[in-house]
C-alpha cells in the first residue's frame, strides 16, 4: 500500500503541475512584481551634477560633487491576465511553459514524497473501524510530510522559480538555463551545492502549510460532504473537495511562498551583499515596497523626479566664513524633516540667495541636496 501511494501521488501530481504550470510562472511573476527597487540598489552611483555653493574665497577652485541617483519608480502592477498577456507578447507563447522540466522534477521529489508519507501516516493513524482520522492527525501527518517532501524537491524548486522569472530580467541579467539539469550543474558549479538549499527554511514551513491544510481540508471536506448526504462518493465529489482544500492551502501559504520565491531568485554577486539577508529581511522590504508602492499612487511624482544642480563646493573652511546668524539658520534648516519639502524649500531657498547660492531643478530635489551639503559642512 505504502509504494501505490508514492506512484499514485507521483503521477497524479506530475499531471497536474505540468497542466498548472502556466498559471504557476505567473503566479512567480506577480510575486516578484516591485523587486526592481532592489536591483537598482546595488547599482553604481550615477554621476549628476549638483552641489550647494557659497561664494568660495578668492583662489578656491570650484569642484563637483556627485551623490547616487534616486531609484526609478516601481513600475505599476498588474493582474495575472494583463501578466500572461505580456508574457505571450514579450516572449512568445512557448514562455508559459518556460521552466516546465523543473516542474516535473519538482513534482516527482516534492509531491511523490509528500503524498506517499502522508499516505502511509494516514493509513497508520487512522480509526480501524470508521477508516477516518481525526483532524489534529491529519494535520500532523501534513506537517511530517510536507516537512520532509519540501527538503527532498528543494533544489528542483529553486530551479523551477529561477527558470520561470528569467523572462523577466534584461537579456544580459538572465541566466538562460537549458533545462533542470543545467541549472541544478551550474547552480553547484557558480554558488555551490549549497544553493540548491537556498529557502529551504521557508520552502519547508510553507509545504508544511500546504501539505497540512491542503491534504487534512480536503479529507475533511470530503467526510463532512459525504456524512452529511450533499453528495455520493465519486468524482464530483472529489472535485469539490479539491477546489476547497485548495483554496484553504493558497490563503494559508502565499505569503510564505512570496518571501520564498523572492529569496530563491535572488542573485548573489560575490564580494557583493546579498539583496535579502534572509527570510524576515525578504518579508520586511516586501512589507515595506507594497506601502511605498500604496502611498505613490496618490504623490505628485516628485519623490522620483531627478534634477541637475550645479555649483562649486568649498574647502573645509567654509563654515568659518559664514556669520553666527547664518550658521544658526543654517543649522535650523538641517534639522527639519526632509517629509516637508514645501517649508524647507522655502527657507533653504532664502538663505541660498543670502549666501549666493546657484541652483536649478525641481525645488524638492534641490533642498534635499542643500540640506544634506550644509550637514556635511557643519560637520567639517
Amino acid at each position: 500500500m505504502g509504494i501505490k501511494g508514492f506512484v499514485e501521488g507521483g503521477i497524479a501530481s506530475v499531471v497536474a503541475g505540468c497542466c498548472t504550470h502556466p498559471l504557476d510562472l505567473i503566479k512567480v511573476r506577480m510575486q516578484l512584481q516591485g523587486e526592481s527597487a532592489h536591483a537598482h540598489a546595488h547599482a553604481p552611483a550615477q554621476a549628476i551634477r549638483h552641489a550647494l555653493a557659497f561664494q568660495p574665497s578668492h583662489g578656491v577652485v570650484p569642484q563637483t560633487i556627485t551623490l547616487p541617483s534616486p531609484p526609478p519608480p516601481p513600475p505599476p502592477k498588474m493582474g495575472p491576465i494583463a501578466v500572461g498577456v505580456n508574457i505571450v507578447k514579450q516572449e512568445g507563447i512557448a514562455a508559459i511553459f518556460s521552466g516546465v522540466s523543473a516542474t516535473v522534477l519538482r513534482q516527482l521529489l516534492y509531491s511523490t514524497t509528500r503524498m506517499g508519507l502522508y499516505d502511509i501516516l494516514k493509513h497508520k493513524w487512522s480509526d480501524p473501524h470508521t477508516g477516518n482520522m481525526t483532524l489534529s492527525n491529519k494535520i500532523a501527518a501534513g506537517l511530517i510530510a510536507g516537512g520532509i517532501g519540501a527538503t527532498v524537491g528543494n533544489p528542483a524548486d529553486v530551479a523551477m522559480v529561477r527558470m520561470q522569472a528569467d523572462g523577466r530580467l534584461p537579456p544580459l541579467q538572465r541566466r538562460n538555463y537549458k533545462s533542470v539539469a543545467d541549472a541544478i550543474k551550474r547552480m553547484c558549479r557558480d554558488e555551490g551545492v549549497t544553493s540548491l538549499w537556498r529557502g529551504s527554511s521557508l520552502t519547508v514551513n510553507r509545504a508544511m502549510l500546504v501539505t497540512a491544510s491542503q491534504l487534512a481540508s480536503y479529507d475533511q471536506i470530503k467526510e463532512m460532504i459525504l456524512e452529511k448526504g450533499v453528495m455520493k462518493d465519486g468524482l464530483g465529489t472529489h472535485v469539490a473537495a479539491s477546489f476547497a482544500a485548495g483554496f484553504v492551502a493558497a490563503v494559508a501559504s502565499n505569503p510564505v511562498d512570496v518571501i520564498k520565491t523572492r529569496v530563491m531568485n535572488m542573485k548573489v554577486i560575490p564580494g557583493e551583499a546579498p539583496p535579502y539577508s534572509g527570510a524576515l529581511d525578504c518579508a520586511l522590504k516586501t512589507v515595506r515596497e507594497t506601502v511605498s508602492v500604496a502611498g505613490s499612487s496618490t504623490d505628485n511624482g516628485d519623490e522620483h523626479e531627478r534634477s541637475t544642480i550645479r555649483a562649486p563646493v568649498v574647502s573645509r573652511t567654509t563654515s568659518t566664513h559664514l556669520s553666527p546668524t547664518s550658521k544658526e539658520n543654517v543649522q535650523e534648516i538641517a534639522r527639519y524633516d526632509s517629509t516637508r519639502p514645501t517649508k524647507i524649500a522655502q527657507e533653504s531657498l532664502e538663505l541660498g540667495r543670502q549666501l549666493g547660492v546657484c541652483v536649478v531643478g525641481n525645488e524638492t530635489s534641490t533642498i534635499r541636496t542643500i540640506t544634506r551639503s550644509m550637514r556635511k559642512e557643519l560637520e567639517r
